[in-house]
């Protein structure tokens, strides 16, 4: 998938992450328990990425790319509590 295959708006907080776009044209939403999630692969300073359904996502941070590490880093906040509460 490029970066021109569709846009939207995400979202993350401690019990899941959020997305309602579109993609390929047709309208897209889901949602992911952040607890099933572990990590977020990252391009530094351009994307990070989510598999969802057997299906990788590239979500490309606008309008500054970097912002990517900030929902890496929160994602690894999480992944340890929920380490913690086990």
């Amino acid at each position: 998938m490029n970066s021109d295959a569709g846009q939207g708006e995400i979202s993350l907080d401690k019990d899941v992450f959020t997305f309602r776009g579109v993609v390929d044209g047709k309208a897209l939403s889901f949602e992911t328990p952040t607890k099933n999630i572990g990590a977020f692969p990252i391009t530094v300073g351009k994307e990070f990425d989510l598999y969802h359904n057997g299906r990788l996502y590239y979500f490309y941070p606008l309008p500054d790319g970097r912002a990517a590490v900030k929902w890496v880093s929160f994602m690894d906040v999480l992944t340890r509590y929920y380490k913690e509460k086990q």
